[in-house]
């Protein structure tokens, strides 16, 4: 009886590595930084219309997070059975979007908390 050898199989080990690479051509929205948003435009609200406001910026948030994962979703799929270069796989840039809208609710939750 002879003994066989075998190697690890190179197609396993490239498709592992074109996951992790690729997964992080697009962030995860939790790891976006918020923009620094002046709060002054908020001071003149009421405290319902800031709640109001905030629950609709909660609200933009969780679907800018939704299309962002979506992303980061397509870009490990499409490069992975696509091997296209980044530039043909991405969606959207959402990072500007949902680095302001996280600035914009924090000035408005700091309007909110400070004098609600």
């Amino acid at each position: 009886m002879t003994s066989r050898t075998t190697l690890p199989s190179l197609g396993t080990g490239l498709a592992a590595a074109l996951l992790l690479g690729l997964g992080a051509c697009t962030p995860p929205p939790e790891t976006i930084a918020a923009t620094q948003v002046s709060p002054l435009k908020y001071q003149r609200l009421s405290c319902q219309a800031l709640v109001t406001q905030v629950e609709g910026m909660d609200q933009k948030l969780a679907e800018l997070y939704t299309r962002q994962r979506s992303n980061q979703t397509n870009d490990v799929f499409k490069g992975v059975f696509l091997l296209h270069a980044r530039a043909t796989i991405v969606g959207p840039d959402l990072v500007p979007a949902i680095a302001l809208a996280k600035g914009e609710r924090d000035a408005a939750n700091s309007v909110l908390q400070s004098r609600c």
